[in-house]
């Protein structure tokens, strides 16, 4: 989300100047142009994350518990509540011990393909919260 604001906040400013520079036919397509590329990144950025399935049910549960724990880990970090985030954060050591004693050595002994997927969901699952929104 930083980089979604981030984005939004340039494009304002390119807005505000292109407005003092309406006199010119160009101004109104650029502005034009702007307006679309911020319709397409906030459109992106709140596209939902579609869970993969993996033929181990351990597996399985653990991708499902994961996008449950990073929607509340955003829920508490953008709230600033500190029983919240006390609570994801000891989620998250245990997630981590999950895929790391279990998850990963199960899905590259079992399949590249499996295990190349299982990547991609946890960058997608990183992006999601290095764009969530921050405390205000």
């Amino acid at each position: 989300m930083k980089s979604k604001i981030f984005i939004i906040s340039l494009c304002a400013t390119f807005l505000f100047v292109f407005a003092a520079c309406k006199n010119s036919p160009k101004a109104d397509a650029d502005e034009q142009k702007t307006e679309a590329v911020v319709e397409e990144v906030v459109e992106e950025a709140e596209k939902p994350i579609e869970i993969p399935t993996f033929k181990d049910e351990k597996v399985q549960k653990f991708v499902n518990d994961y996008a449950a724990f990073v929607d509340e880990y955003i829920e508490a970090y953008t709230a600033n509540d500190a029983q919240k985030i006390k609570k994801v954060t000891e989620k998250a050591k245990k997630l981590a011990t999950q895929q790391k004693n279990y998850v990963e050595p199960t899905l590259i002994k079992t399949s590249a393909v499996q295990y190349q997927k299982f990547v991609e969901f946890m960058g997608k699952m990183a992006d999601k919260v290095n764009k969530a929104p921050q405390a205000k």
